[in-house]
Order: structure tokens, then sequence, then C-alpha cells
């Protein structure tokens, strides 16, 4: 319990032992990686080892400061391991779902079009279902003619939401049959989105092949209040502000802004998700659209650390077991990815996005997200790595974030072999 409580204390690394990995985060506002960051790193057993925050939120000097405890940050991708990752290992305890339930028995054979019959929820983790990795045309642009997108300032809206659904039961397989290939696809996560909320409403004794479903529009609601009520409920017992899709307009100003959108919505996009197909979608997604605090985050990284590696106090949403199995290598021959997560193997194709969790453990599960955040947990060390940054700030097109994902990540672990 001592570990769990000790996730919530605002702590900085008291001695030099950490000052490697804070002068790399600093270094990456220096250098114009972000214009502001916040990280940690907690400990399985110990709890909160480090913690810092460096920047502001923009680069201007009249910017508010970044704070790693009250501002909010667009986690990207990292919402496909935090929220709909963790969903299948809840659902899977709860025998709700199977890794080999096929998503025309959960969505409809409709689902079936273009050689899609066979996919199960297991191609869908492990990216290699067939599918393109993002829809194409994207949901957000002019070729795909939703009425809303067109506008020069579209609304954060569900309107497009049938056109969208249409479009993913027609999306193509150009990388059959399944199974065979790894292409890391946003489809994959917004396909499960929609199982998770066609299967969480009770009563569901079993996956079955359902005639009817609610509108997409439903479905998602369902998948973001489970999310909510099951994922990250526990955060609430211990007071903390957890991790959201649709934070509320009295929240934006506390967000760190992620993009000068000048080619879609045309605004600062600020307590709004960044991602285009997201925000197409109305916001919630099984890709993207998460936003959480550094602290929240990091307690709920430091749970499911010690769930993976059996240490006590097992708090986290799921079993051990499931955990465990859900964060370990699953096939090196085809790509570095577990179930959902990916590793840090370099002996993997995509070696972990080229080892982003730098010289932490081939073990390491860990996820990338675009806007400049990253989760690196090694069970050998039994530590993890929250890194939350807004390096899309104003413009996409800086990726000096990648550098200092590396740096960072091994000034933990050596810090971690030095003593700390």
């Amino acid at each position: 319990v001592a570990a769990v409580a000790a996730a919530a204390v605002a702590v900085r690394g008291a001695d030099s032992t950490w000052s490697a990995v804070d002068d790399a985060l600093r270094d990456g506002v220096v250098n114009g990686a972000y214009p502001g960051v916040v990280g940690s790193v907690v400990h399985a057993r110990r709890g909160v080892l480090f913690q810092t925050e460096h920047g502001r939120h923009t680069y201007a000097s009249t910017s508010p400061k970044m704070s790693a405890s009250e501002t909010v940050f667009d986690l990207a991708s990292v919402s496909k391991v935090m929220a709909t990752t963790t969903a299948i290992m809840i659902l899977i305890d709860r025998s709700v779902l199977t890794l080999d339930a096929r998503i025309v028995d959960v969505l409809g054979e409709a689902f079936g079009a273009n050689g899609k019959h066979n996919i199960t929820v297991r191609n869908c983790l492990l990216h290699n279902a067939g599918f393109r990795a993002d829809p194409d045309p994207f949901w957000s642009t002019p070729e795909f003619a939703c009425p809303e997108t067109a506008k020069p300032q579209p609304r954060l809206t569900t309107s497009c939401l049938p056109k969208i659904w249409k479009s993913l039961l027609a999306q193509p397989l150009p990388h059959a049959p399944i199974g065979s290939t790894y292409v890391y696809s946003d489809l994959s996560m917004i396909t499960l989105a929609f199982v998770i909320g066609a299967v969480a409403q009770p009563p569901v004794p079993h996956v079955r092949r359902r005639a009817e479903l609610p509108p997409p529009d439903v479905l998602l609601h369902r998948f973001e209040r489970f999310v909510d009520e099951h994922v990250f409920a526990p955060l609430r017992e211990h007071g903390e502000h957890t991790p959201r899709y649709l934070p509320p307009p009295a929240l934006y100003d506390a967000c760190a802004p992620t993009v000068n959108d000048t080619t879609y919505r045309h605004r600062v996009v600020q307590g709004q998700v960044q991602d285009p197909n997201t925000f197409a979608m109305g916001g919630v997604s099984g890709h993207a659209g998460l936003f959480a605090r550094l602290l929240p985050l990091t307690r709920f990284v430091g749970s499911l650390l010690r769930a993976a590696i059996g240490v006590e106090p097992f708090d986290f949403v799921a079993k051990p077991a499931t955990v465990a199995k859900f964060t370990k290598l699953y096939n090196g021959t085809q790509s570095s990815r577990a179930l959902g997560w990916n590793t840090n193997d370099p002996d993997a194709p995509d070696r972990g996005w080229s080892q982003a969790c730098g010289e932490l453990s081939p073990s390491t599960f860990m996820h990338l997200g675009y806007t400049g955040t990253m989760v690196c947990a090694d069970p050998v060390r039994q530590v993890a790595l929250v890194l939350l940054s807004n390096r899309v700030w104003p413009f996409a097109n800086n990726t000096k974030v990648s550098d200092v994902r590396r740096a960072v990540a091994t000034a933990v672990a050596r810090a971690v072999d030095a003593g700390a």
C-alpha cells in the first residue's frame, strides 16, 4: 500500500542520481523538441522515485508553465494501451470476450465485407488484421465528404459517425491474409472501441452474433463509459483527476495546446483531441482521444507494472496473469508487439519503434503517442517511465522528440543500475 500512496506525492530526485534524466528532459526544451514536458519514474515496490517539469505550454515566455500536477495532456496513441487494451483485459477476465472472438460475431456480418470475416480481437491487438495503417481517405478530409468536416471551423460532433461507421465496415484488407503481416493500424484499435461498446452493456453472458446493433454514437458512448467506470474509476478513490475523454471547457486552459491547425480546424487545438480522425468521430475512439495529468497516469502505470511482474499489492483493474500475458512479446518473427502494447526488443522487426525506450530491457513494454507522449515499463528493473510533452506545438513536423525519448529512457536505465 505504501507504494501506491507514494505515487500521489510530488517528488523530485533529491540527489545527482537523477540529474541525467532531468537534464535530458530539460535539454528537450532548450533544443526545441517541445515547448514543455513533465516526467516521472515509478518503482513497482518503492513508488515514485523521480518527477520533474520543464518549460511552458508554448514557446512564448508569457505562456503558462508546465505543471506535473495540473497540466493536462492529449495522450494520442497512448490511449490505445491505457484505455482500449486495458478494457479488453477486463472483458477477458470477465469471460465476456476471448482473444479469438471474431469481430463479425460482435459487430455483425456487415463487418466481414472485403475478406474481414475471420479477423479476431487478437489480430486487432497485434496489428496483423490486414488493415492499412489509416482510413483512406482520412475521415477529416474533404474527400471523405462529411458535411461537418467541410466547414472552415468544424465542430467537435458525432454527426460524421454514421458515414464513418459505413467506411469502417467497408475497409479492405490490403495486407491479407489475416494474421500474416504486421502493419501498425489505427483501424484495428478503432474497431476494438466499437467491440467494447457492443459487449460492455449487461446482460452479456457470452459473445454472440447480433442481428442488430445500436448506432455507432451509442457504441462509442458505451465504450467511453466503460473506460471511465471500469478502467480509471479506482483512481478516483485516491482523489485523483482521472484520465478521460472529452475534457470539459473549464479544463481547456489547463491543457497543453497541441497544433495550430491550418488545414482542417483552422484554429489552435487545445482541450480537444489533436488526432483528425478522432476529432471527426466526435472526440472518442479506441486509438486516440484520452487526456490525462501526470500524477494519476503515474499511479495507473505503477499499478499496471506491479500486476505484470506479480508484485503486491495487486490493485490493478485486470488480473496479474492477464496483464503478464498482454505485456510480453508475442511473435518476435513478425513484430516487436505484445497484445496491444509494443516492446523494446531489439531483435524483433520494428524494434519497439527503433528502441524508443533506449537501454531499458528488451522485455520493456511500451507505447508512444503522436503528440509527444511515452510510457516505458521495464519488468527487469521494476521501474516505469512516463513522459508527457506537446512536441507537435505548433506544427507536427517537429520530430526531435525521438532522440529525447531514447536519451531519457537510457538515463533512467543507468540511474536505476547505479542504485537509484
